[in-house]
């Protein structure tokens, strides 16, 4: 879930060493003011996480700067700053990562057929673009038009998947405004069933035991159909002997 507010807590018990702060990167750096203890050659902050990543600072300086250099706009940021427990750091601009809006994803989902998400705050022609990463690179999969609920509305787009990781985020844009906010990532391991091709002796359709994309080729080598689908219809191909590819399957069939 996609928080745009500000949220500071330093809380007591078992995680007083903790302070946490959650929004959207907005292009400025965040700056903590951190307690010195000259006669112990210590500060107070022990360690910063930006996103579960660990910050690579002098520690031992009474001013942090979190700058986010390799974020992008208006993704989501978590903040977590370690200190000990006799202290107390201070966030002196919180501002930095408030983002002033009514509009939050509150559910994301991906499993092996679908990419779910629900959102509230939402604008009338407001539009949402799903990003799939690719090496170090996100990428345009497809757009889908917001409904305009502002109370909260529910969607659902059937992505292709890859054999490994798949990393999706969604982009939300409000039409006319110039801003947009990025959901938080999301990562799904898909290993699909070894894929069944059937029958093999065939009178009119080959059938595929899911969606997939496919190609027919002679027995010389020469490619003749090619496609994606779950039924492929084969009527009018001539009889004799052929070969189908699907992903990393081969397997020849005879067509009656």
């Amino acid at each position: 879930m996609l928080l745009v507010g500000l949220v500071v807590c330093t809380c007591t018990e078992l995680f007083s060493q903790e302070l946490r702060v959650t929004g959207v990167y907005q292009g400025k750096s965040i700056f903590i003011q951190n307690p010195l203890f000259v006669e112990r050659e210590e500060a107070c902050v022990t360690r910063i996480f930006v996103n579960n990543v660990p910050l690579k600072l002098d520690y031992k300086s009474s001013a942090l700067e979190v700058s986010f250099s390799e974020k992008e706009l208006y993704v989501p940021v978590t903040v977590l700053v370690k200190h000990q427990p006799d202290c107390t750091p201070k966030i002196l601009n919180e501002d930095a990562v408030r983002f002033h809006s009514a509009f939050s994803f509150t559910e994301l989902q991906l499993n092996d057929t679908a990419l779910y998400w629900r959102t509230k705050g939402e604008r009338v022609n407001s539009k949402y673009t799903v990003e799939k990463l690719f090496f170090d690179g996100w990428e345009y999969d497809q757009e889908v038009a917001s409904v305009g609920n502002f109370e909260g509305s529910d969607y659902s787009v059937f992505p292709d998947l890859k054999e490994g990781i798949n990393k999706f985020r969604i982009k939300y844009e409000a039409t006319g405004t110039g801003r947009y906010l990025f959901s938080e990532e999301m990562e799904h391991v898909y290993y699909p069933e070894p894929i069944r091709i059937f029958p093999l002796s065939v009178t009119r359709n080959l059938n595929l035991s899911r969606v997939a994309d496919y190609e027919i080729s002679t027995t010389e080598g020469y490619t003749i159909l090619t496609g994606r689908g779950k039924v492929i219809e084969l009527e009018r191909l001539r009889r004799g002997e052929y070969f189908i590819t699907v992903e990393n399957t081969i397997e020849k069939f005879i067509k009656n």
